[in-house]
């Protein structure tokens, strides 16, 4: 398996992603500078962000990042056409690292695969 094909996520990363979605839910998160500069600049609210983080899917995990393992988030705000990515920083506390728009340069059709560069 290659690091643009997504694989069911371990036991660990599923407990991991439900610390995250528990803190979410209880609003214990903190947004970084980037992700608030990133969040006006796209229109999107704290509460698109929550929808995306709570109730859609992870599709990719960076394990290796500093300080705290990383989590790619994909969701729909608004409804299906309306794919929006968060990542997710996560250990001693939770972080909205940054968010995105889906990028047909760099997303396949399906909102999940990177295009092979």
């Amino acid at each position: 398996m290659d690091a643009y094909t997504l694989a069911m996520p371990e036991e660990g990363t599923r407990d991991a992603i439900e610390l995250i979605r528990k803190r979410v839910r209880r609003n214990k998160l903190r947004l970084s500078k980037h992700a608030t500069r990133r969040m006006d600049l796209r229109g999107r609210s704290l509460a698109d962000i929550r929808r995306v983080v709570l109730d859609g899917e992870m599709i990719r995990e960076y394990p290796e990042e500093k300080p705290y393992p990383e989590y790619l988030f994909l969701g729909y705000p608004h409804g299906p056409d309306d794919p929006c990515y968060a990542v997710v920083a996560s250990n001693d506390e939770t972080v909205i690292v940054t968010v995105h728009e889906f990028d047909p340069e760099v997303y396949e059709p399906d909102h999940r695969t990177r295009r092979k560069e």
